[in-house]
């Protein structure tokens, strides 16, 4: 039987790319999320800079994966990022 996430381990990757405008908002996302949801595992992969294999499911940026699962093309309103994660915690 599976169980829900535990803090530890609720995990957002948010992948980025220098030549994406909008990508500079999806720091400030992640800034929200650090101070809101310290425990939750968070990276943000820059899809220019890393070596590791980019899941099928990102093929624009930014992405949200939420426990490896797309989350979110575009990034996700406030409102969106406080209902996924405070429900993925729960």
């Amino acid at each position: 039987m599976a169980c829900a996430p535990t803090l530890a381990e609720t995990r957002v990757e948010i992948y980025v790319a220098e030549h994406c405008t909008v990508c500079a908002y999806a720091y400030e996302v992640a800034d929200g999320i650090r101070r809101e949801f310290p425990a939750v595992d968070l990276r943000i992969i820059n899809l220019s800079q890393t070596r590791e294999d980019i899941p099928e499911s990102v093929f624009a940026t930014p992405t949200y994966l939420l426990n490896g699962r797309l989350w979110s093309l575009g990034n996700p309103s406030p409102q969106d990022v406080q209902e996924r994660l405070s429900h993925s915690l729960a």
